[in-house]
């Protein structure tokens, strides 16, 4: 989703959403509060960032069986000796499980690139040497600023 749509609106709230979450959850989970008892702005914060993910969830899965179903030639759908895709089990089983599957997927998708990332510009911080070789080779692939970076 986010890839190929670097600009579209979903991906920025996703991505907003998803900070929000985890800042939330830290806040919530991690220092002393009490939104077990009473519900704290906070957890309301919370609970409203949980509702936009599932919306977005649930659109990318509807938009996912639409084209499940519109494929006339079989490449997307299930066909008698091709395994059925994921979604396609778990939608079988209950759509809210598919939900919370799919929810569970992009979080730790974020959580662990983020994670990665982090560790990564760790090391390179606390090593100039390598700091300077990684950007003189990225200067060899991105000449000028406006360069675009493709995978």
């Amino acid at each position: 989703m986010i890839h190929r749509n670097r600009d579209n609106p979903d991906s920025k709230l996703f991505l907003k959403e998803v900070r929000s979450f985890f800042d939330l959850t830290e806040e919530i989970e991690i220092k002393p509060s009490i939104w077990k008892i009473i519900k704290t702005p906070k957890f309301r914060q919370l609970m409203k960032t949980l509702d936009t993910l599932t919306a977005l969830c649930n659109k990318y899965i509807d938009e996912a069986l639409k084209r499940i179903d519109s494929d006339n030639e079989g490449n997307l759908t299930s066909e008698e000796n091709k395994e059925k895709s994921v979604l396609e089990k778990l939608l079988k089983i209950d759509r809210k499980i598919a939900v919370v599957m799919a929810l569970d997927m992009m979080m730790a998708g974020v959580d662990t690139t983020s994670s990665t990332l982090t560790g990564i510009l760790f090391c390179i911080a606390k090593n100039p040497d390598k700091q300077q070789k990684l950007f003189e080779e990225l200067k060899t692939i991105l000449p000028n600023k406006d360069s675009r970076l493709t995978i």
